[in-house]
């Protein structure tokens, strides 16, 4: 298979940023009465926070205004990036390696765009991406494939010819989903994750180098 995009996705693959994100929804859910299962964690990774919160207050049927929560997390999450984001290491010197070997790329997260800015802006790579895609441009999140599907269009890519770097099992399968070339990054920041349907797992990010290479 020719690779000619390569798809990054931000949390926990760019960004070390799960730890953060999983202590700002513990914060605000339990603020709320609210206290996520393992599974629930588990199944987290990877998805858009409105999906996440909209399952556990649904699972729970209680009445509580979704959108309220969602702006109190974005504040406690973006009070966190400012103080303690930083990046995966490895993770931004190969972004810049696949600007120069040639290949397409983008950003493909499920992070609303406040998020995302919020993030990319701690890591100083607002403007190293030209494409960034998040989850408020989509209907659906991962496990769904549409994110990725609809960052291929916008690079001008077929699927097929895109690989997608991912950490979490819902990452995975919609990059699996969406037919394109999936690197699985087991991260010691994203635990739990099954990422048996990658097409390859790594456990340094800098290895997606020599997968490219092969791919190109």
């Amino acid at each position: 298979m020719k690779i000619k995009a390569v798809i990054f996705d931000l949390d926990g693959v760019i960004a070390d940023s799960e730890p953060i994100s999983g202590r700002a929804t513990d914060k605000v859910l339990g603020n709320h009465g609210i206290i996520l299962t393992k599974q629930e964690k588990k199944n987290a990774f990877g998805r858009r926070a409105v999906d996440i919160y909209s399952d556990a207050v649904k699972a729970r049927n209680v009445n509580e205004d979704l959108e309220k929560m969602l702006q109190e997390r974005s504040e406690v999450f973006n009070r966190m990036v400012k103080e303690e984001l930083g990046p995966i290491r490895g993770s931004i010197e190969l972004v810049k390696w696949v600007r120069n070997k040639g290949f397409r790329f983008a950003l493909g997260t499920s992070s609303p765009l406040e998020k995302m800015n919020a993030e990319t802006k701690k890591l100083g790579i607002s403007g190293l991406f030209p494409l960034k895609v998040n989850g408020e441009m989509v209907k659906r999140g991962k496990p769904f494939p549409d994110i990725f599907l609809k960052t291929a269009e916008k690079l001008g890519v077929k699927p097929g010819h895109c690989a997608v770097i991912e950490d979490s099992e819902n990452g995975v399968k919609a990059a699996k989903a969406a037919g394109m070339f999936t690197i699985g990054f087991d991260s010691p920041h994203s635990p739990n994750q099954d990422l048996s349907m990658a097409d390859v797992v790594i456990d340094d990010i800098s290895k997606a180098k020599d997968i490219l290479s092969a791919s190109k």
